[in-house]
């Protein structure tokens, strides 16, 4: 089993970072609380420097390769941490290349190249993705950073434990979207070693639901080419993030893509915030009644909020039919 990341690391990570990142808040929300029967608040990441948790992750990343003599460094991403490694390169001066699926959303794909990133593209399945990242480290000399699967990104992303209870001392269950397990694992770490009696709940697409599985089975499974909306939800853990779920982790459970769609749309309307729909699938869990609050002090991660004005619109009207499979912005 890897080694899981200590408390000691994630604030010593939440340190480095603290000078480039949003401090974000912790936002009461007495819609949710009053639907729930608990007391429910919001971590707005959807308000985080590229519209993201996935700052936190990036910037710790590259603070840790700047001693070394680099050309440049090549991730793959659906989009969210595509933005932030992009930021992060470009204000610490280290060039970056993305490889991304070409059915990623043509919003992330622009909003990438605009923070500085190149983007290649590769198929639409999670193979591909590495061995293009493999190729490009090897063709190019660039080095390879995982998007989730890495010590420095689970202690970046471990710093909104901190936040949390720096503002909430007794937070009983802190509802996560879960994935490849980066963020999961990182806030797991953080809050279970200051405050072990909370519940950490990680939340999935019915869908795209590898973490799940792995949880439940002991084991890892890995889907290659899950389809969501939940399009930052699609990865499958590896060791390092299956060892810190293994530990830490309470729970999982799934939403619909229906449940995701009246989600965003809730926090839209009720909440004024743009959360898209990966971010929203800890209040879609609660709106559906998928956990029970009852009475307790329940926390939902809104990961992040990039999403596109057509994407909205689907959100509440369906797929626009006129749409062709791969948009003129990722044609090759």
């Amino acid at each position: 089993m890897s080694a899981t990341v200590t408390l000691d690391q994630v604030r010593a990570a939440a340190e480095t970072i603290r000078p480039f990142i949003h401090r974000t808040p912790l936002l009461p929300a007495p819609d949710l609380s009053r639907r729930c029967g608990g007391q429910v608040f919001l971590k707005a990441e959807s308000l985080q420097v590229t519209g993201s948790f996935k700052i936190r992750a990036a910037i710790n990343s590259v603070l840790n390769l700047r001693s070394r003599d680099i050309q440049g460094v090549v991730a793959s991403s659906s989009g969210n941490f595509a933005q932030a490694l992009a930021h992060a390169g470009s204000l610490l001066g280290v060039p970056v290349t993305i490889v991304m699926e070409q059915r990623s959303s043509p919003w992330k794909v622009v909003r990438t190249r605009q923070y500085g990133a190149e983007v290649v593209f590769c198929e639409n399945n999670f193979p591909s993705r590495d061995r293009t990242v493999e190729a490009l480290a090897k063709e190019r000399r660039l080095v390879p950073l995982h998007p989730y699967n890495a010590p420095e990104v689970i202690a970046g992303n471990g710093s909104i434990g901190l936040e949390i209870l720096a503002e909430l001392s007794d937070p009983d269950l802190v509802l996560v979207p879960a994935s490849g397990g980066g963020l999961i694992s990182g806030l797991a770490v953080a809050l279970k070693e200051l405050r072990p009696s909370s519940r950490v709940i990680g939340v999935q697409a019915e869908t795209s639901n590898a973490a799940y599985l792995s949880f439940r089975r002991g084991e890892i499974v890995t889907l290659e080419a899950p389809v969501t909306i939940a399009d930052g939800l699609r990865a499958s853990p590896k060791e390092v993030t299956f060892c810190h779920i293994q530990k830490y982790v309470d729970d999982f459970v799934l939403v619909s893509e229906d449940e995701i769609r009246r989600a965003v749309l809730f926090l839209l309307e009720q909440g004024k915030l743009l959360v898209e729909p990966s971010g929203a699938v800890a209040v879609a869990a609660l709106l559906a009644g998928k956990v029970s609050c009852d009475g307790r002090n329940v926390v939902a991660i809104l990961s992040g909020g990039n999403m596109g004005l057509d994407a909205l619109r689907e959100m509440r009207e369906g797929p626009d039919p006129s749409r062709t499979t791969e948009p003129p912005a990722l044609q090759r």
